[in-house]
């Protein structure tokens, strides 16, 4: 299978300040990277990268995405990418040292070529997103045009914090909540008028059903599977369609989408 990478650089609790210079917050970030991930263009995507620049590992910040990978079945690595380093940091070890462009006139400002950096050559596309325009994102394009040349990777603007790109939600997980909301609704009101409980039962049945065909829509799918205080939670009061509601959503299988978008379509190594 070919590898679709998705590196999503500096994506981390130390950058909040700087985000909210943009109107940008890491919760908001996250649900628009899950938004593009579970979009068509983001399902082409089995493979994703999150680095950070002080701590090593996961950060409380990355969890909803990790959680979304999970879920895909994506495999993801943690790595931590540096930031301003300088040439004599290096000194005496063996090791890859580019110009970090952002410094044009310091020749000792570098970006250091890792072991990982190089296995992206490996993969079939790789796509950039995270933080910050023209600095952090400016290190991690350096890395890559090195490894994979000029033009060989993609960068997801509207996924960069500061690239003046504002990114509009490709899933309307409001409008799902509102189709979820209105049918649970609705068949509470029904279930209170039922004379009898075959009566109920059916109409458990049929809301079922009709949940089942609504459990088709990504959006919903984002909205069930991965709630947020934003978007809302969805429950009934009624504890027989509660239940259903329970049921069905975890029945939901998003590990094999049936279409993707084509990642390869606008470059090739």
């Amino acid at each position: 299978m070919k590898k679709h990478t998705l590196l999503i650089h500096h994506f981390e609790e130390t950058w909040r300040d700087g985000m909210s210079r943009f109107g940008m917050t890491p919760e908001v970030m996250a649900r628009n990277i899950i938004d593009f991930l579970h979009s068509p263009k983001g399902r082409a995507i089995n493979d994703v990268i999150l680095t950070t620049w002080e701590m090593p590992g996961p950060c409380k910040n990355q969890k909803p995405i990790t959680d979304y990978l999970k879920a895909r079945g994506i495999p993801f690595e943690h790595h931590v990418f540096g930031y301003g380093e300088e040439r004599q940091m290096y000194e005496g070890q063996s090791c890859t040292l580019v110009q970090a462009n952002r410094y044009p006139d310091e020749p000792d400002k570098v970006v250091c070529i890792e072991d990982w950096h190089r296995e992206l050559r490996k993969s079939a596309s790789v796509s950039l997103c995270g933080a910050f325009d023209g600095e952090c994102i400016q290190d991690a394009e350096d890395m890559l045009t090195h490894v994979r040349g000029a033009g060989c990777y993609t960068k997801l603007t509207d996924l960069i914090v500061g690239s003046q790109t504002t990114y509009w939600p490709k899933l309307d997980c409001d409008l799902a909540f509102s189709n979820a909301r209105a049918l649970i609704d609705d068949f509470e009101e029904r279930l209170e008028d039922a004379d009898d409980s075959d009566e109920e039962d059916d109409l458990i049945r049929s809301f079922r059903k009709d949940l089942s065909v609504l459990s088709r829509d990504p959006a919903f799918q984002l909205v069930a599977l991965f709630p947020c205080e934003e978007v809302g939670y969805l429950y009934a009061e009624n504890e027989d369609l509660d239940e259903a509601l329970n049921e069905v959503i975890q029945s939901i299988n998003i590990k094999n989408p049936p279409r993707v978008y084509d990642m390869e379509s606008s470059f090739s190594l």
